[in-house]
C-alpha cells in the first residue's frame, strides 16, 4: 500500500498525523504554531491509523533528529506498516472455521 488514495479506494478510513519537535525538544502536532513560530526542519513523527470492518491498526514512522522531515516519506512509510500490520491482524484473528484448511504433505 503506498498512497492514502489506494487504501480509501479498497476500502479503508485513514487517519495521518504528523507530529514535530518544537524549540524545548517537544513533540507537537505540525498544524500547531510554536510560541517563536518556528518548528525545526528535523526530526518527528507520523502516525497513520487504518480502520475498516471494525479493526483500527496505528503505526508510526519516526524522522531522525539528523534527517530532513518530510511529510510524504513519514506517511507512505508509516502507511505500509499499519496495511502490513492490518492484514497480519486479520489473519490471525479470524475465526477456525472460517480459515481454510490447508492439506497435509
Amino acid at each position: 500500500m503506498d498512497t492514502i488514495e489506494r487504501a480509501r479506494g479498497i476500502g479503508f478510513k485513514v487517519r495521518v498525523q504528523h507530529q514535530r519537535p518544537n524549540e524545548k525538544g517537544k513533540l507537537v502536532y505540525a498544524s500547531r504554531k510554536t510560541k517563536t513560530g518556528d518548528i525545526p526542519p528535523r526530526g518527528g513523527m507520523t502516525t497513520v491509523t487504518l480502520s475498516k470492518g471494525g479493526l483500527e491498526i496505528s503505526e508510526i514512522s519516526r524522522c531522525n533528529f539528523e534527517d530532513n522531515f518530510s511529510y510524504k516519506t513519514g506517511t507512505r512509510l508509516a502507511l505500509e506498516r499499519a496495511y502490513e500490520s492490518f492484514k497480519w491482524r486479520k489473519l490471525t484473528t479470524t475465526p477456525h472455521s472460517k480459515r481454510k484448511e490447508s492439506t497435509p504433505l
